[in-house]
């Protein structure tokens, strides 16, 4: 048996105890020797209303009824007739007694004690009628009795629109006043009884907000209201002078009680659907009906009638109710057997009542108390079911808040464990640099005043190599060692700051898989060559697999932090000193601005170039191109320039390979193609000459699907002779797939333009792209030209190269001319057309022209000084 259970048993126990008290008070008032009891007594019921007592006085004694009934226990049924009931006293009347009505709902009570012709008492009471009009303040009817006769005769008129009953017996003053002080003992205990459970469940409702409280609360109130009234203590307590109050707050808290009986219940087995939850719709309706109509007096009486059939009806639907609902969730709830317990007693307690009422049982202390003896046990019955029911939801709740609490764990774990996976590397779990960008403001505060801070990246230069020859696990194994040597090396090493403080306090964060970054901070007069030395050493060591001792090449890269700065920037400079660093084959280097493009500078090259190119602020500049045999302009190269409003000018090395890299290569061609072919137009319009014209194209043009049709279309547009125009590439451009370089070339060259190799000599395979691709021109870097008169192998590399391209049948440039020198030597070896510095700048249009109009184009300049001063 569980606690609960001894706690329902231990407050049974003592309501039971509570019951047999109020049942003994109540036997014993019935069985006192000095009660008497009415005998020889007459009835006669009154057709005619209009009857006085006169009249009743001269009626013949064949129209008065002899009743077999018991005098305590007569009762009528529901009858709208006056019943007059004619007493004999043959004995001398006691002192202070009293003739008791003990039923307290008679409308109209007329009382008369009647001696020798003379009236000796008069009394008019009842329910119908003020309270003040009883001459005993009780809740029943009591007459006194005038003692200065012998023989008399008692004459009763009762009348009530309800239910009448009249049980009557004779007592003593002193025993009334004590039943009457007995009968509020048992009534009050009752009401506090009740007024406690009801002061309960508004509690509960406070605190637990929970509706079927509520709804038990105004239950309890409907029937503390009607058990009251029942008994006559609201008439006397509540509104003594006003009598018809009686009649409309009975079917008033009848129907009120039926209607939320009925709510609280089908709330309570959650009964949402069906066949039987229509039945208690149509219950509820009727029930609002009823109460609706109370009000009217007029229909009291068949209200009152309809009212305890109903009150009985609505019991035993509520016990059908609750035992099927119990039956169900036997193995689910506990306290259901409570509930049905509940209903089974006050449909027992009902059913004395309206059995009562139509005289079937008689009126005893335990039938007509019998409403407030079910009450109390029901009551009980329905509390312990909701306290279990209460206790089973908390403790439901407490279930569910602990299985939350552990799933909310649980999911914060994974969020944890989510977490770390995504913002540490899977490999090694050292941190990744989310994790420094987010700690970093919280480190940069705690690193000391006056200590210098660098951001140190250390890149595993061999690891692609390693994959090559021995397979991605063996490299990944070397990350892994790499990282630990670390993770070991700096453990304890307070000049690295701990950058994953929140997790695994480790002292560097992973970029990628092969680069790692560490902030190192120190004084500002100390030097850290030394310690990133000793870095290098202590990381690069030899690394054992099977049996075989392989090397981790490693580059450092360090960039200083400066004040303010966020440091994404100082690591991407730290990257771009790695790998200038990979480049010279060195251990460490520090970051300076000459070392290469800044990465956060590329990207505003980019966001302006864009600008640029929607905007027309790229310009370009022509650099002439002669004929050394007679002195004639060849052409022109076309160069791009850029002279940006915040930057100043930009060379072309640093802005076209960002233009690869963000796809604006191909609006960039599209302009210089434009471009010059428009300058060529004007240049023809003006002088009527015509010049060849030479474009640059990149890597990302071959590739570009649509660029033969927008070059024949430029061309078209402004009627240049294709025959005119050489596109150059270097290289670079066509490293990588021969076969896909040479079928752009070509496609070019069926528009019948020319192509040209440029910067020959610079790479490692330029005879090889001479043979298997179609170039029509060769233009030799400057590099190769001859600068030291003593350098005579370079002068041989130019003249075989010069063999070469005529051996091909291919026009042969020189670029990079800076002397007269020069210019004779290439004569020499056979290269007609020279460009350079010698000859002219790169200008812009206006200045070709100015240029153009000084130029002496019949002289030829081999072997003489120009006489004739042109801007450059």
């Amino acid at each position: 048996m569980t606690f609960a259970n001894v706690r329902v048993a231990v407050l049974a126990f003592f309501l039971f105890a509570v019951l047999i008290l109020v049942w003994s008070i109540n036997e014993n008032r019935i069985s006192k020797s000095n009660v008497g009891y009415a005998s020889d007594y007459q009835i006669y019921i009154a057709k005619d209303e209009s009857l006085n007592f006169d009249d009743i006085l001269k009626l013949p004694a064949s129209q008065w009824q002899v009743s077999t009934q018991n005098s305590d226990s007569l009762s009528f049924g529901y009858s709208t007739s006056s019943h007059w009931i004619k007493l004999p006293i043959t004995n001398q009347v006691k002192a202070k007694q009293f003739l008791v009505i003990n039923y307290s709902l008679l409308d109209e009570i007329d009382f008369y004690q009647v001696a020798e012709g003379y009236t000796l008492r008069h009394v008019e009471t009842g329910d119908a009628r003020p309270f003040d009009n009883r001459l005993v303040k009780v809740s029943n009817f009591a007459f006194p009795l005038s003692d200065d006769v012998k023989n008399s005769t008692l004459y009763l008129r009762v009348k009530s629109s309800g239910t009448l009953k009249i049980p009557i017996y004779f007592e003593q003053y002193e025993d009334l006043i004590q039943d009457e002080a007995a009968e509020t003992l048992y009534t009050g205990a009752f009401a506090g009884y009740m007024g406690l459970m009801i002061l309960m469940s508004l509690i509960i409702v406070a605190v637990n907000a929970d509706k079927n409280y509520l709804l038990y609360g105004v239950y309890l109130t409907a029937s503390l209201g009607l058990t009251l009234n029942l008994h006559g203590l609201l008439f006397r307590w509540l509104w003594p002078a006003a009598p018809e109050w009686n009649q409309v707050s009975t079917n008033l808290f009848a129907y009120t009680l039926i209607y939320f009986q009925l709510v609280f219940v089908c709330r309570y087995i959650k009964l949402e659907n069906g066949h039987v939850k229509t039945l208690s719709d149509i219950f509820k309706m009727i029930a609002m009906v009823g109460l609706m109509v109370s009000l009217i007096p007029q229909w009291y009486m068949a209200l009152n009638k309809v009212s305890g059939l109903f009150i009985l009806l609505t019991n035993m639907f509520c016990l059908y109710l609750s035992v099927d609902y119990c039956i169900k969730n036997k193995s689910k709830l506990r306290g259901e057997l409570y509930f049905a317990l509940a209903w089974f007693v006050m449909a027992v307690g009902v059913s004395v009542i309206v059995l009562g009422i139509f005289g079937v049982l008689p009126s005893t202390p335990i039938v007509n108390n019998a409403n407030m003896i079910a009450s109390v046990l029901e009551v009980f019955f329905l509390t312990t079911a909701m306290i279990c029911r209460f206790e089973s939801e908390r403790q439901a709740r407490i279930l569910a808040t602990l299985k939350s609490h552990k799933e909310v764990e649980q999911r914060v774990h994974i969020e944890r464990h989510m977490l770390f996976q995504a913002t540490h590397d899977p490999l090694s779990h050292l941190p990744k640099k989310d994790v420094l960008l987010t700690n970093w403001p919280k480190l940069n505060a705690d690193i000391p005043a006056g200590y210098c801070t660098s951001a140190v990246l250390i890149h595993f230069e061999g690891y692609y190599g390693q994959v090559l020859s021995f397979g991605q696990h063996v490299a990944e194994s070397m990350v892994h060692e790499l990282h630990d040597r670390v993770r070991c090396l700096l453990g304890n090493k307070s000049q690295y700051l701990k950058l994953d403080y929140q997790w695994s306090q480790d002292r560097a964060v992973v970029l990628d898989s092969l680069d790692l970054c560490l902030i190192l901070t120190c004084p500002k007069d100390y030097d850290i060559a030394e310690e990133l030395n000793w870095l290098h050493n202590s990381l690069s060591g030899p690394f054992s697999y099977e049996n075989m001792s392989l090397d981790i090449e490693l580059t450092i890269g360090v960039s200083k932090l400066h004040d303010q700065e966020k440091v994404d920037r100082v690591i991407r400079r730290a990257q771009v000193a790695s790998k200038e660093a990979s480049l010279r084959r060195l251990k460490v280097l520090h970051y300076h601005n000459k070392l290469g493009q800044d990465p956060e500078l590329t990207g505003i090259i980019m966001s302006k170039l864009k600008l640029a190119l929607d905007e027309g602020w790229l310009e370009l500049a022509f650099q002439p191109q002669i004929n050394t045999s007679n002195g004639d302009l060849f052409g022109v190269e076309a160069l791009v320039r850029w002279n940006d409003g915040e930057l100043g000018w930009i060379p072309p090395d640093v802005f076209v390979p960002i233009a690869e890299q963000c796809r604006l290569i191909t609006p960039l061609t599209a302009f210089v193609v434009r471009e010059t072919c428009a300058f060529y137009r004007r240049f023809n319009d003006n002088t009527g000459q015509e010049i060849a014209i030479s474009i640059n194209l990149s890597a990302r043009n071959l590739s570009d699907e649509f660029l033969i049709q927008e070059v024949s279309s430029i061309i078209e547009e402004y009627q240049v002779p294709p025959r005119l125009v050489t596109f150059e590439v270097t290289e670079t451009a066509i490293i990588g797939d021969i076969e896909k370089s040479r079928a752009a070339l070509e496609d070019l060259l069926d528009l019948g333009v020319k192509m040209a190799l440029d910067d020959f000599g610079t790479g490692y395979s330029s005879l090889v792209y001479l043979k298997e691709l179609p170039f029509t021109e060769l233009k030799i870097d400057k590099g190769f030209l001859v600068k030291d008169d003593k350098a005579q192998h370079n002068a041989s590399l130019v003249e075989a190269a010069v063999l070469l391209g005529k051996t091909l049948k291919m026009e042969v440039i020189a670029e990079g001319v800076e002397s007269l020198e020069m210019a004779e030597q290439l004569a020499g070896y056979g290269c007609e057309i020279c460009q350079g510095f010698y000859f002219a700048r790169p200008m812009s249009e206006a200045k070709f022209a100015v240029w153009y109009e000084g130029y002496d184009n019949k002289r030829n300049i081999i072997g003489k000084k120009h006489e004739i001063t042109y801007e450059t």
